[in-house]
């Protein structure tokens, strides 16, 4: 079914806009996936600030090309495709796409092609996707930030303790022969007023 003109000024304002804010989007070729993928899809990028959005490649690159970057698909301008919107930071929904995609791959044993991506004001290819997705998100990065922040602090106050300990430990071998010295100081003093009554 044709499209409207107006309803493609429309979709094309809507990307352009989403285009404007997003801190980094990729392009997936979804043939195959069923609704019930897709909205498994999309409720797991919605939990990480992430957007589902379909749409056809010419409206994309017209929606790209408003906001001055180039074309994502230079080979095929035809058919459509997905692409998934990164709101919150740059790398959260491409992990949770590659989970999902792993998780389907288990099953279909094929996966749904990455096509590359737009990363930090520019067209990105499917590789540089790939490494983005090991890539830690904010999220895993305070999240390992912190353990390593209380396992520093956890060694810290240990240190601190064992150094309290060996001091104390040291004081106290200092002043114990002090003690042990005192009965022979007495005895040293009270023996010659012994001698001196006998005599």
């Amino acid at each position: 079914m044709a499209i409207s003109k107006s309803k493609k000024s429309n979709i094309v304002f809507s990307l352009e806009n989403k285009i404007k804010s997003v801190k980094s989007a990729f392009f997936v070729d979804y043939t195959g996936m069923t609704v019930k993928q897709t909205q498994n899809l999309k409720r797991a990028l919605g939990k990480v600030g992430s957007e589902y959005v379909v749409a056809k490649k010419n409206l994309l690159n017209i929606a790209f090309k408003n906001n001055k970057i180039e074309s994502f698909d230079s080979e095929s301008g035809k058919g459509g495709c997905a692409i998934i919107l990164n709101n919150n930071d740059e790398v959260s929904g491409i992990k949770e796409f590659y989970k999902f995609n792993k998780e389907y791959s288990k099953k279909a044993k094929k996966l749904f092609p990455v096509l590359g991506g737009f990363y930090e004001g520019k067209i990105v290819s499917k590789s540089e996707i790939d490494g983005l997705s090991s890539v830690l998100s904010r999220e895993e990065f305070v999240s390992k930030f912190m353990y390593i922040l209380n396992s520093s602090a956890s060694s810290f106050t240990r240190a601190i303790n064992a150094i309290a300990e060996q001091k104390q430990a040291g004081e106290s071998a200092k002043t114990t022969p002090i003690v042990e010295a005192v009965p022979e100081v007495v005895a040293e003093t009270v023996a010659p007023a012994t001698e001196t009554v006998t005599a």
